[in-house]
């Protein structure tokens, strides 16, 4: 797949994602927008490279999936094959692909020269109650309409609301009563250990102990959340860019992180292998949580996505889903029906690579349910560095 940045720069020169956007933000129920690759491309790609074997029988297998006459067998089986591992592996989004434009006349797809789709992401519509008027639905056909009226590969999808991750009784504990994950450590020049966690877990001068009351240290740093103003929706367009760039404000975040500078060096250490420069859509990952270990996948670029917590709305620029892991080489439900997913406590847990030995890609803060999301290494790196100078993973 492309890697994260290719994605965000092709949003950034799409005149038309940007128009669709801009439509899209004036209707209150959006929560957020990714933007993704189709997989039907990602297949013919790896097909046309090889990657399954210069026999295999390309067009006899997409008449057998979109042609079949059990609906059940294309919903399941639309993204199928599905590699049971995937490192890092950068598709150039620009090369052209034979059967791409091809395939979407035969079977009534949209045509489109390009496999980036657009996803507007909604909150569920509400149900509705005696004696209160919604005007939700009226806002979903909206949302389709703007959808089919694009050139582009725009779709709408209602998803429950996202959360920062945040529950009592897990890894670390603060002085003000709030719980999370110990990330993972980073050593000064001087000998300095520090510790990372979010800052919707620790803000500075907290006291950070383990769960069983053991002292760790003490948050010297952390990055100020700021809130969205009621009524606003996380627009990717008409928002301000953070300034910092990455950081947060005047109206977007892109971290939410805390430093912990450590009494003493944790009794256990893992090797990590450095710092990830660059990840890709479909990557293999992991991460420990208070809660979960749990083997994921890089989804798609939230280009901007809203979070709640405690009452209050926060929207983020550029986080990375992490998806649920597709078993027994099946894509779509089926593939994913008994994968682990991260869970409400798990905020500050580091994301891993599948590399030997690991690569930190990431630091994990939300979920929705379906899916989680995470900040990236080389953000949180370079936030911790620029505070405390050069830090080794």
């Amino acid at each position: 797949m492309p890697t994260y940045d290719d994605l965000r720069d092709y949003f950034d020169r799409s005149e038309e994602f940007q128009r669709v956007t801009r439509q899209a933000a004036e209707v209150p129920i959006v929560s957020g927008f990714t933007i993704d690759v189709d997989p039907l491309w990602t297949f013919l790609y790896d097909a046309e490279e090889g990657s399954y074997g210069a026999d295999f029988p390309v067009e006899p297998w997409l008449d057998h999936v979109y042609r079949s006459p059990f609906l059940w067998h294309r919903l399941s089986s639309a993204d199928w094959p599905q590699p049971s591992f995937q490192g890092y592996r950068r598709r150039d989004l620009h090369r052209p692909v034979r059967l791409w434009s091809e395939v979407n006349g035969w079977y009534g797809r949209k045509r489109c020269a390009s496999p980036v789709i657009l996803t507007i992401v909604h909150r569920p519509v509400r149900t509705p109650v005696a004696e209160t008027t919604s005007d939700d639905e009226a806002h979903r056909r909206r949302l389709i309409e703007i959808a089919n009226a694009s050139g582009a590969l725009v779709r709408v999808e209602e998803r429950p609301e996202a959360t920062l991750a945040f529950a009592p009784g897990d890894g670390i504990l603060t002085s003000q009563g709030r719980s999370g994950t110990y990330g993972g450590t980073l050593t000064g020049r001087n000998g300095t250990v520090y510790g990372m966690t979010c800052a919707h877990v620790a803000e500075t001068n907290d006291a950070v102990s383990d769960s069983a009351g053991t002292a760790l240290g003490t948050c010297r740093h952390h990055t100020n959340l700021v809130t969205l103003a009621a009524g606003t929706v996380c627009d990717p367009v008409g928002l301000p860019m953070p300034n910092p760039y990455p950081g947060n404000g005047p109206s977007v975040n892109m971290l939410d992180l805390s430093l912990i500078e450590l009494a003493a060096p944790p009794a256990t250490a893992r090797t990590l292998g450095g710092v990830a420069a660059s990840l890709t859509i479909g990557q293999d990952v992991v991460f420990e949580g208070a809660h979960n270990r749990v083997g994921c996948r890089l989804g798609s670029l939230a280009i901007s996505y809203g979070f709640r917590r405690s009452g209050s709305s926060y929207c983020f620029r550029d986080t990375i889903e992490l998806k649920p892991k597709p078993r027994f080489g099946l894509g779509g439900a089926l593939g994913t029906i008994f994968s682990s997913l991260p869970a409400q406590g798990d905020s500050g847990a580091w994301v891993l690579t599948s590399d030997t030995p690991p690569v930190w890609a990431g630091v994990f803060f939300g979920e929705d349910g379906h899916r989680g999301y995470c900040i990236r290494a080389s953000w949180a790196h370079a936030w911790a560095t620029s505070l405390v100078g050069t830090l080794s993973v």
